[in-house]
């Protein structure tokens, strides 16, 4: 399933809700996204329009999630792009949890937003996306916590990301909701299997 460049800018629009009238200002933060090479594989050329698929769409959204919670557009850009192959994969998995229990299903996208992390060695940045379920959520909020969680962090829930996105993409296109389920869930499956097969 392919999106154009204006159904990018209007399901981005309605699901962070900008106002109508600042709708230039939202599209000239997404090409400045788009100058920056972001994302990965958007090559325009001259008078070529951009196609985006799930995965581009993924990671543009994931992006502006990150901008939504207080990440600079270049940081952004800078992490999305570093973790991509991680954050697809995240995502993918959190809607290929088939018959695990819904307490134990990969929902959650723990993010490190460290002010500071620019100013260490890439070396020392968290090399992980951690992806967690209700019950590993509920451990990290327990009285004890979770060692391994390193504040500040911020906590993206996939599935209403997910269903976010869903939701305002069918505003937008001609597509009706259960063909972009079974185009999204399709999409998630591949990239499920393909990396099955790389840890094989």
């Amino acid at each position: 399933m392919d999106f154009t460049y204006r159904d990018i800018v209007e399901t981005f629009r309605v699901k962070h809700e900008i106002d109508p009238d600042r709708k230039s200002a939202f599209r000239g933060r997404l090409q400045h996204f788009q100058r920056q090479g972001f994302p990965p594989g958007i090559n325009t050329g001259k008078g070529k329009a951009a196609s985006y698929r799930w995965r581009e769409l993924i990671l543009l959204g994931l992006a502006l999630e990150y901008a939504e919670i207080g990440s600079t557009p270049d940081r952004s850009i800078k992490e999305v792009s570093k973790f991509s192959d991680m954050l697809v994969l995240a995502v993918a998995r959190s809607l290929n949890a088939g018959d695990v229990a819904e307490e134990d299903r990969p929902s959650f996208l723990c993010i490190e937003l460290s002010a500071l992390l620019p100013l260490k060695t890439e070396d020392n940045w968290n090399q992980e996306i951690k992806l967690l379920s209700i019950r590993e959520m509920n451990e990290v909020f327990s009285e004890l916590g979770v060692a391994t969680m390193q504040s500040p962090y911020a906590i993206i829930d996939l599935r209403q990301f997910v269903a976010g996105l869903l939701t305002s993409l069918e505003q937008v296109v001609a597509w009706s909701r259960v063909d972009l389920v079974k185009s999204l869930r399709q999409w998630a499956r591949t990239m499920a299997d393909f990396q099955d097969n790389i840890d094989a």
